[in-house]
């Protein structure tokens, strides 16, 4: 990994970290709403740093996008938990992270192959519409179960 992988990358991991300790008291179907929209967002200016070659641009969008990440993440798991049906909570945090893990896995396997066969800024555009597109159905989902709404 050179070393602009390297700064993003951590920049990407401690902004999932930081605002996992921030939204420790948000409500976390707020957390998950607000974090897959900081996702997409930062993806976008990743997006634009690569042909712009802007290292500013691409840690800006990385700690975004690590960010909304880290909050959706911990407000997730926060759900899945307290949904849990008794005494069966690790086995539901045990799926929760077997899904967490293929839907990082899967998509940097994917890009990794796509950028085979075309160049490094369209892999990452085709990427980020993906993601874009699952932020927004996870986003619809979360807010049609926050309590007290009526889903219908």
């Amino acid at each position: 990994m050179n070393h602009t992988g390297a700064c993003g990358s951590w920049s990407f991991r401690i902004s999932a970290g930081l605002a996992q300790l921030a939204t420790v008291r948000l409500d976390p179907h707020t957390s998950a709403v607000a974090g897959m929209v900081a996702v997409p967002l930062g993806l976008v200016l990743i997006v634009a740093a690569l042909p712009a070659s802007s290292l500013g641009l691409f840690l800006l969008g990385s700690a975004l996008s690590g960010a909304g990440g880290g909050a959706a993440f911990k407000a997730g798991l926060a759900l899945v938990t307290r949904h849990a049906p008794p005494g069966r909570t690790s086995e539901v945090v045990s799926a929760y992270f077997v899904g967490a893990y293929l839907g990082m896995a899967v998509p940097a396997i994917g890009v990794g192959l796509l950028v085979t066969v075309t160049s490094l800024t369209t892999s990452a555009a085709v990427f980020a519409a993906a993601v874009t597109v699952l932020a927004a159905v996870s986003i619809t989902a979360t807010a049609s179960t926050r309590p007290g709404r009526n889903p219908l």
